[in-house]
């Protein structure tokens, strides 16, 4: 279990690398589906 957990801190950080993991805070305020898939995800 700990060799999986290193193995994917190590994939994450890799990732990391070439892209941004997290969205800014102004797209998680608008909501991440509008903006990241052009769709609504829940309509209240």
């Amino acid at each position: 279990m700990v060799m999986g957990f290193q193995l994917l801190t190590l994939i994450i950080r890799a990732i990391s690398v070439f892209t941004d993991i997290r969205v800014s805070e102004d797209v998680e305020s608008e909501g991440v589906d509008i903006n990241e898939h052009n769709e609504q995800g829940y309509s209240f």
